[in-house]
């Protein structure tokens, strides 16, 4: 990883810090679960990816009543297998996988057992883990429900389920036109999903309160 996406990363770290200063708990959640992953079609060939274990961490502002800003991180390595490789080429390889992502969870109880909504967005990195040592980044977005299930006010453990959908930018494009009735002009930015995780996950929450 180089010294820009570390600045990033340390920057988006100062904010959670400054925010908490305001907030009314701050929620430390370890994850673990398992990732059901899908395949690629590209122009290089078709590549499945098998499913796997999937590991991270969750950190949880409380800003307002039951609104959450949300940090999390998860790093898992599936093996992908390449359906179309001839004899010459490898056919199966393993990859490391980590999604970065910032979001708002939102809460719809205020008992012990809270059902809770969750959007964020962020990005994805992709790596070869052999001798090519290639990466990729690629914008991504997370949806998720779950709930969080609370023992006391300090201990509780939390089960979800997400859909992480990294992005892939096909393309910019801006129009203009002239007519009668004046000049206009548009734009708009393509995106393309190029593969699916369906995530399910579950793991103990430290909450402490401000």
């Amino acid at each position: 990883m180089n010294k820009i996406k570390l600045i990033k990363i340390f920057t988006i770290c100062l904010l959670f810090v400054s925010t908490y200063s305001n907030s009314q708990t701050i929620e430390f959640t370890p994850l673990a679960g398992y990732s059901f992953n899908g395949s690629v079609d590209s122009y290089y060939g078709f590549y499945d990816m098998k499913n796997d274990m999937v590991y991270g961490g969750l950190i949880n502002i409380e800003v307002e009543d039951q609104v959450h800003v949300e940090l999390s991180y998860r790093r898992s390595t599936p093996q992908v297998i390449n359906k179309t490789a001839s004899f010459s080429e490898a056919s199966n390889f393993k990859v490391g996988m980590e999604h970065y992502q910032i979001g708002i969870l939102k809460e719809f109880s205020d008992e012990d057992v809270k059902p809770f909504s969750q959007f964020s967005l962020g990005t994805s990195r992709y790596w070869d883990q052999g001798i090519s040592n290639k990466e990729s980044w690629e914008f991504s977005m997370n949806i998720g429900l779950g709930a969080k299930i609370f023992f006391n006010d300090r201990i509780g453990i939390r089960l979800q389920t997400n859909l992480i959908m990294p992005m892939e930018l096909d393309g910019v494009g801006i129009m203009c036109g002239f007519g009668s009735g004046g000049s206009s002009c548009g734009g708009g930015v393509n995106f393309h999903v190029p593969i699916l995780h369906w995530e399910l996950a579950g793991g103990l929450i430290f909450r402490l309160s401000n």
